[in-house]
């Protein structure tokens, strides 16, 4: 204690984790709503040396940042302190339902509007024009579209949206390898409650246990594998 101010006057750091967020990452994700216009940052994308930014923020992985603060509770304390800032922001929870309602499904319903199937071709991109969503402009759909079908990306999401789906004719058929590690679990609590596996067409995963909670809501009698 005795050393106290000299250490202050030496810039010791008492609270690492507190130090960071309030110098370094609450700025950036002010400033990269600032000059975006959203809170989506990239799981890639790291704060550029340069003067359109905090110069403390500078190198900062501000992506693998905001993926600690959504996975692993990162920042945990200062998270809830600034809960109504981070709110204002526009702060993405969960990047992956954001971007399924937001900008995905959006796209694939215009898509179905303007072509009146939803055979998207690998290499198409949303184009920037007005009878295309806003939120879905510059969107790799195509890509998009090829991940789902040949390895079920965002299933939570597709698992929820069925009759969505089904009504703009998407292929919604599950992957072999998400089958196994999403749906069969299921279908195994299932079993074990009815004594069988014949799901009824209208099933959809209660939000009450013995169910686990990252699949209620999940429409498990639509589901078909590839």
């Amino acid at each position: 204690m005795r050393d106290k101010a000299h250490l202050e006057d030496l810039g010791f750091v008492w609270d690492f984790y507190e130090s960071e967020w309030s110098e370094r990452i609450l700025p950036a994700l002010e400033n990269f709503y600032r000059l975006m216009g959203h809170c989506q940052v990239p799981q890639s994308f790291a704060v550029p040396s340069d003067e359109c930014w905090p110069t403390l923020s500078w190198g900062l992985k501000l992506g693998n940042v905001v993926s600690g603060i959504r996975s692993d509770g990162s920042y945990s304390t200062q998270v809830m302190r600034d809960k109504t800032r981070l709110k204002e922001l526009g702060f993405v929870w969960d990047f992956f339902e954001s971007e399924w309602s937001k900008r995905i499904m959006p796209a694939l319903e215009a898509f179905h509007q303007l072509h009146g199937h939803c055979r998207v071709s690998r290499s198409f991109v949303v184009p920037s024009e007005a009878t295309w969503p806003e939120n879905a402009h510059g969107l790799k759909l195509g890509i998009i579209v090829g991940t789902i079908h040949r390895s079920a990306s965002h299933f939570d999401q597709i698992a929820r949206s069925m009759n969505s789906l089904a009504a703009i004719e998407f292929d919604s058929k599950i992957a072999v390898s998400k089958w196994k590690n999403r749906v069969e679990p299921i279908l195994t609590t299932f079993e074990q409650l009815y004594g069988h596996r014949n799901v009824p067409r209208d099933f959809v995963v209660p939000s009450t246990p013995p169910w686990q909670k990252k699949d209620w809501g999940i429409q498990l009698g639509k589901l078909e594998p590839r």
